[in-house]
């Protein structure tokens, strides 16, 4: 337990901690449109309709400066078609075919292009074959990402869910329009979409948008201030994502360093260092779930409560699982299995308690799993619900969604899959391993390529307790789990699992101890991610009050 790899690994940089650079980066753009971020001589009183509000003002431009649609600017406006609506077909290499999803920061991303279109496919579509210069702004899905296309782009073509400007460079130069459209532009045609899943804009739409017009030579030093500001932007930025990363290594190495503890005074010294410096350390949400993580392999290990000398020991404890697993199998409630391999000393990855024993996981629970058929749906009123991975939803089961299927396919699972409250289901195929349920109803249903953990006796195992373990085990097996497209954890593995398994009255103390120690996490929690609300609020006041 203390390889905590699958545990760790899972923090990531926190976009909120980064909010503050991309209002800087906004306000810099909008003060820029609006001629406040060079120095100019004169401002003049500019005469415009409602419509010509930009970025939040209006009628105040500086002087020289004017107003002008899109429309009436470029030469071309249009867009492209995609090949296969006409009868044409993509191929492996030709000329690159431009979507949406190959637009980024500001360029083409040629690694990213996929299609490819012939050159006879190309003059067919001649309307829409890309010059240098060319500037393209989504016009449906993702609304409003924009471009220039570039001559090491060419040749390329396009569809119709990117319209292609043409033309404007006699009026701008292609990166300040192209300032324009990532900001003013996009926010004025963005609350003009409509349609249903795929969001889309009218190329009269962008034709209307709004700009504001520059001297051209204004536009040139405009841009190249940009250009320097946003430099110094991403460097704070990369400064700020290297201190996220420092801080949570840092987090990691302290907690680290407290699970290996190899001794009563090591950890105690440990846990003295991280309670000296936790308000260094925990400041973070994935500082935060990092502890969190901490404290359930501490508990599995056995460090969050004290052993008793008057407690039954565990190696009691598995005598009396199998003499009630002997019994159950006489009643001919269970089959007898396969007997399990004896757990090798590497197994054994940390010291163990006074009063504990390792043990496999099918040696402590019943580990058996669903059905692999797929029963017709019935919607008959008698009929019952079957339940998947898919229907796991916060930590409960989604009975809504669920299949139905008819009561003698249910009667039938459920002479190999019985589910009963506080019984924990275990998901093993696709990209959701691990992820898990406790039953927590004694609505009667059936289940489908899921696991189930049931108990011999819930006296004798504390069903909390292994829900603890399963959510450890959760992280755990999604990075052993087998397979390509479609990775899964097999019955057996799952019952081959060791487990160190605590005496029955600490098995209830643990999760009670725990429980009380994830519930503060949550409220520390909560109280940062409510402070980083506040500190977005204020950023955005202050943006306004430098705009206004």
């Amino acid at each position: 337990m203390p390889e905590t790899k699958s545990l760790r690994g899972r923090s990531k940089i926190n976009a909120g901690s980064l909010y503050g650079i991309n209002k800087i980066r906004r306000l810099i753009l909008d003060l820029a449109l609006k001629g406040k971020l060079v120095e100019r001589e004169e401002i003049r009183s500019h005469s415009c309709n409602s419509d010509e509000v930009i970025g939040g003002s209006k009628n105040i431009l500086p002087g020289t400066w004017n107003y002008g649609r899109l429309g009436d600017i470029a030469s071309l406006i249009t867009k492209g078609t995609t090949p296969t609506s006409i009868g044409y077909a993509y191929q492996t290499s030709g000329i690159k075919f431009v979507k949406v999803e190959n637009i980024s920061e500001g360029h083409i991303n040629l690694p990213s292009i996929n299609q490819y279109i012939s050159e006879e496919v190309d003059a067919a579509l001649s309307r829409s074959r890309l010059k240098a210069n060319d500037l393209l702004f989504s016009i449906a899905g993702t609304i409003g990402r924009a471009c220039i296309v570039r001559d090491s782009d060419l040749p390329a073509n396009t569809n119709q869910a990117l319209a292609i400007i043409r033309g404007a460079d006699e009026v701008f130069s292609p990166p300040f329009l192209l300032r324009q459209l990532n900001s003013f532009v996009a926010d004025q045609i963005v609350i003009k979409a409509r349609g249903g899943a795929m969001n889309n804009v009218s190329l009269s739409d962008l034709s209307n948008a709004m700009l504001v017009i520059p001297p051209y030579d204004e536009q040139l030093k405009i841009s190249k201030k940009i250009d320097e500001l946003m430099t110094l932007c991403d460097i704070l930025e990369d400064k700020s994502i290297e201190a996220n990363l420092s801080h949570i290594n840092l987090v990691k190495n302290f907690l680290s360093v407290l699970i290996s503890s190899d001794s009563n005074k090591s950890f105690e010294d440990n846990w003295k260092n991280i309670v000296n410096s936790f308000d260094v350390l925990f400041t973070t949400p994935d500082s935060i779930q990092e502890l969190k993580y901490s404290l359930l392999e501490l508990a599995l290990m056995g460090r969050l409560v004290p052993q008793k000398d008057d407690e039954e020991s565990s190696d009691q404890l598995l005598k009396q699982i199998e003499n009630e697993k002997y019994r159950l199998i006489v009643k001919g409630l269970i089959k007898k299995e396969k007997s399990l391999p004896a757990i090798t000393e590497q197994e054994k990855v940390f010291p163990l308690p006074k009063g504990w024993e390792w043990a496999r996981l099918q040696t402590v629970i019943d580990v058996r799993d669903g059905t692999h058929d797929s029963p017709k749906e019935s919607m008959d009123a008698n009929s019952f619900p079957m339940v998947t991975s898919k229907d796991f939803s916060g930590g409960e089961i989604n009975f809504s969604e669920a299949k139905r299927i008819s009561a003698a396919d249910h009667e039938e699972i459920a002479k190999r899959s019985f589910v009963e409250k506080f019984d924990i289901l275990f998901s093993m195929i696709g990209g959701n391993i691990g992820n898990q349920v406790m039953v927590t109803t004694d609505q009667p249903f059936s289940i489908k390529n899921v696991a189930l953990f049931k108990y011999y006796n819930k006296e004798l195992t504390n069903p909390f307790f292994i829900k603890k373990y399963s959510e450890y085990l959760a992280s755990k097996l999604q990075s052993s789990a087998v397979g390509g497209a479609q990775p899964f954890v097999s019955l057996g593995q799952l019952r081959a699992l060791v487990i160190a398994l605590p005496p029955k009255q600490e098995q209830r103390r643990i999760v009670e101890k725990l429980d009380q120690l994830l519930l503060l996490c949550d409220k520390l929690e909560n109280y940062l991610k409510e402070a980083n609300q506040l500190k977005k609020k204020i950023a955005d006041a202050l943006v306004e009050q430098a705009l206004a």
